[in-house]
């Protein structure tokens, strides 16, 4: 047979299959469907076992296998069809980890079994995956599952051995912190990673009320406590915690650096601008801005914080710990602590004035120290401040403590102090010596201040009744560089100008040698001063006082009114003007009594009720009034001379006039 007979065969019999399928397509219902060991089947491609096979007792293997292919093998499918299944294969010769392409399409083939293809990418196939939520990739040799829809929105949500982290709204992997730290990819440093992006907060309010919306949360754990949790019984309340962090470091073999349980970073890198950046805020807050609800707490502490040791050594034990740092920029404040503490406060928007309250104590910081029983202890402070100034460094003032008060016009104080202190003593103990206030210094023989003052007291004047500006109830007051060492009133060694006695006698001298005997004496009921203007001693007594109050001198000096002596008078009368005392002006006798009429007492001088009132007479002041009032006084006698002279020789001219005409009379 040639090869055209055998192709007329083949035309002839291919005609005859599609006659014949054309006539099965229009009268068999299973048409275009393949069956297997079934002349009836149920889908386009029906498979079954035989009879023999189909048998509970068969051992044969029935079913389908999908083409075995490595996973390079699938990659290199150049067009892959949506539907194509395959099962990807992970043995010795071509294992899933020796595909070292970057074709994203296979990127989900981490292990072997069946995969079919998407039209996008080769998936799992299998009941576990039913749901497509989860899936598994190879990451740089690594298995990581992962949550597919949080994938697909560029998200990510992956688990990978000893590994597990959320990124949400794609933050980078790559920080670099303030300090120059660099985190290469920080998900692989940290075994439980939180990543959250600005991009995935809300825009709308999430909490809207008199504030308005406060805030943006990246995270937020709430809690909340009802009536639904019955507690233990029992006498014990219970206690509640929001939130527990607990690092136990426990049977360590090596030395460790630090033990840090939280730390929070809050860092602003751009150049623009922030109100506030705080690291930590709490709030512990009591009923609500309504009133509706009046709790009763007994302490309510913001931060509360409890260092402790049971065992070992401890260097120190600090309760807390600030170290405000400057590396670079502008500063104006640094403040180790600061407390704002205000008796009320306003609620903005909500109300205008400050509610009437009666507090007990209003206290910026207290601290309560406590030496235990048992407890020896070289040196216990309530507070103690050390203040360092670096060479080359530069400072306007200097304070090792301060305290400024404003007293706000309208307030009402019982009872101000700017610095006080207050020992109690509640029974007898072993106390060398007390000091409610001490000055000590150490200071380098180089060091030579240009003026020094143990204690300084600026101007204390303002007080209407009384002003001291040292007051001492009981107790000696010794002025001096050292101790005086004796009880016998003498001058012992150290003694410097000014010091007191063991009886309390005050005592003057020089830097060598001290006085003989006492300044002021007492003789019988008489207090005496006896003293030099070199600030030597003499025998007799130039000032004494007696128990009446008199003083007794041979002369006294004021200096108060060595720039203002009453000669303005003479130089007003004279001159018309005065420049010792410009507004000064001379009175008539008719004036002066016009003022005596009205005030009862002579102009210049004070009133007899103003010299009771406050309580003395100034000496100085009167004698100067006084001296005023002489040369007034010798003014008008100058006048009534001249007027007196002018009637005499008035008077003698009338008697010339009068003699004449009894002549003529005559």
């Amino acid at each position: 047979m040639n090869k055209t007979t055998i192709k007329i065969s083949v035309l002839a019999f291919l005609g005859f299959m599609t006659y014949g399928y054309a006539q099965q397509q229009q009268q068999d219902p299973y048409k275009g469907k393949v069956g297997i060991n079934t002349i009836e089947p149920s889908a386009t491609m029906d498979v079954q076992p035989n009879s023999d096979n189909a048998r509970v007792e068969a051992k044969t293997n029935e079913g389908i296998i999908a083409p075995k292919l490595s996973k390079t093998r699938i990659a290199n499918i150049a067009t892959p069809v949506e539907g194509t299944l395959v099962y990807a294969t992970d043995d010795a010769t071509s294992p899933i980890s020796a595909y070292t392409g970057g074709d994203m399409k296979v990127a989900k083939i981490t292990e072997k079994g069946y995969y079919f293809y998407n039209g996008t990418e080769w998936v799992k196939a299998g009941s576990e995956v039913t749901d497509q939520l989860w899936a598994q990739r190879d990451n740089g040799g690594v298995t990581e599952t992962y949550l597919k829809p949080a994938d697909g929105n560029g998200d990510e949500y992956v688990y990978s051995p000893k590994r597990n982290y959320i990124n949400l709204g794609n933050a980078s992997f790559d920080l670099v912190a303030p300090d120059g730290l660099v985190y290469n990819n920080i998900k692989k440093d940290t075994p439980n990673l939180l990543m959250i992006n600005s991009s995935s907060l809300p825009t709308g309010e999430t909490a809207v009320g008199p504030f308005g919306k406060r805030y943006s949360y990246f995270s937020r754990d709430i809690y909340t406590i009802d009536n639904t949790f019955t507690p233990d019984s029992g006498t014990e309340l219970v206690k509640y915690r929001g939130k527990d962090i607990w690092m136990l470091a426990k049977d360590l073999t090596h030395d460790i650096d630090y033990l840090i349980g939280q730390n929070i970073g809050n860092d602003f890198m751009s150049s623009t601008k922030a109100s506030n950046l705080t690291g930590t805020r709490v709030y512990s807050t009591l009923g609500d801005i309504n009133g509706t609800y009046t709790p009763t707490v007994r302490r309510n502490a913001g931060v509360h914080s409890f260092p402790a040791i049971y065992s070992g050594k401890v260097s120190s034990l600090v309760g807390s710990f600030n170290t405000p740092t400057v590396y670079g920029g502008t500063v104006d404040y640094i403040y180790g602590i600061q407390n704002s503490i205000e008796t009320s406060s306003l609620h903005k928007n909500v109300t205008t004035t400050h509610a009437v309250r009666n507090l007990k104590d209003v206290i910026g910081i207290k601290t309560d120290v406590t030496n235990q029983q048992n407890s020896t202890t070289e040196r216990l402070l309530g507070s103690l401040t050390y203040t360092n100034y670096k060479e080359g460094s530069t400072v306007n003032q200097g304070f090792g403590a301060a305290n400024s008060a404003y007293i706000q016009a309208g307030s009402t104080i019982g009872s101000y102090s700017g610095f006080s202190t207050y020992i109690h003593a509640n029974g007898a103990a072993n106390v060398t010596d007390l000091y409610a206030f001490k000055f000590e210094s150490s200071l380098a023989s180089e060091f030579v201040p240009t003026n020094m003052y143990g204690l300084y007291l600026a101007d204390v004047k303002k007080a209407s009744q009384k002003n001291f500006a040292i007051y001492a109830n009981e107790g000696n007051i010794r002025f001096g560089d050292l101790k005086h060492t004796n009880n016998n009133n003498t001058a012992s060694t150290g003694d410097r100008p000014v010091f007191v006695t063991a009886d309390g006698v005050l005592k003057v001298g020089n830097a060598s040698t001290a006085l003989a005997r006492a300044v002021w004496e007492t003789d019988g009921n008489h207090v005496k001063l006896a003293v030099k203007a070199d600030g030597t001693d003499r025998t007799d007594n130039i000032i004494t006082i007696n128990d009446a109050g008199q003083m007794f001198a041979s002369s006294f000096k004021g200096t108060n009114g060595a720039t203002i002596f009453p000669d303005y008078v003479f130089q007003k009368y004279y001159t018309g003007t005065s420049s010792i005392k410009a507004d000064y002006n001379f009175k008539s006798l008719s004036q002066v009594e016009d003022f005596v009429k009205a005030n009862g007492h002579l102009p210049g001088y004070k009133s007899a009720e103003t010299i009771k009132a406050q309580g003395y007479v100034d000496l100085m002041e009167t004698q100067l009034t006084n001296v005023e009032k002489i040369e007034e006084l010798y003014l008008h006698s100058i006048e009534q001379d001249k007027a007196l002279k002018a009637k005499d020789a008035e008077i003698a001219d009338l008697k010339q006039r009068l003699e004449r005409l009894e002549k003529l009379i005559q």
